[in-house]
């Protein structure tokens, strides 16, 4: 019976020290000061941007030296992922002072001019305004129609929504193309602008060969493209790549090609 009741005792002890050195843990970290921030942004082909972004975010309404317990996380977290240049990120806090903050940025996969404005579509489908700091090497749209990034950014083009319920625009269309040729090494490398022409036709202009290649709609892509590639490996390698004027995807099973004059 003894022995029963020391070791209770013991467990009673045992948890009065935790407790007592959680509380003096706890006494401690409300004393530790912001000493400073280490920011860390995924390794990247843009440069949206930077670690003082970060910093002038994080320390907007607050200063170093401020206890870092004071620091919402979840809050910080929600304002730096809003920034538009910004998919996510991460924060974490050490015990000697240091706020660790880690950034992914957003990939644009296709700007788009229309009318009097310009702005990305990102990877997923989103709209992103163009930065003054960097500018995003990938394939350009040109479009006469208006489709205002204002009435358009909170849209995301990579949802699916059924065709019946579906109110497309062309930047549907010009999502689904760039997404496509960002997927493929060979095309990505190759295609450098979209545009529509007055036959309501979706051409491409490469970065190699004096021509363009008319797709058509942006559907049974990959039959198109596949025809495509089957044509440069095939014609191209023997014609030479000026040959030809267009070259057009549009029609099921054939290539119809017009040459240069």
């Amino acid at each position: 019976m003894n022995k029963k009741w020391l070791n209770i005792s013991l467990w009673a002890l045992y948890g009065i020290l935790l407790v007592l050195l959680l509380s003096f843990v706890n006494a401690k970290e409300k004393q530790v000061p912001l000493q400073k921030i280490e920011v860390e942004i995924a390794k990247d082909e843009n440069r949206f941007i930077n670690t003082k972004d970060i910093e002038q975010l994080i320390l907007k309404n607050d200063s170093l030296g401020k206890p870092i317990i004071s620091f919402k996380l979840n809050e910080l977290e929600k304002i730096i992922a809003n920034h538009p240049d910004i998919e996510k990120a991460q924060i974490y806090k050490s015990i000697n002072g240091v706020l660790n903050v880690e950034i992914v940025q957003r990939r644009p996969i296709v700007r788009v001019f229309s009318a009097d404005e310009s702005y990305y579509i990102d990877e997923n489908g989103k709209l992103m305004p163009v930065s003054k700091r960097f500018t995003a090497r990938v394939p350009v749209v040109s479009l006469t129609q208006k489709e205002p990034y204002g009435i358009w950014y909170k849209y995301n083009f990579a949802s699916q929504i059924p065709d019946s319920l579906a109110h497309k625009t062309l930047l549907d269309d010009a999502f689904k193309i760039a997404r496509f040729v960002r997927q493929d090494k060979f095309l990505n490398a190759q295609i450098e602008q979209l545009f529509v022409n007055k036959e309501l036709d979706w051409v491409l202009i490469p970065k190699v060969g004096n021509h363009t290649i008319v797709l058509g709609s942006a559907e049974d892509l990959e039959a198109k493209f596949k025809k495509l590639k089957l044509f440069y490996k095939k014609a191209m390698k023997n014609i030479g790549w000026d040959k030809y004027r267009t070259i057009n995807l549009k029609y099921k099973n054939q290539v119809v090609c017009t040459k240069k004059q």
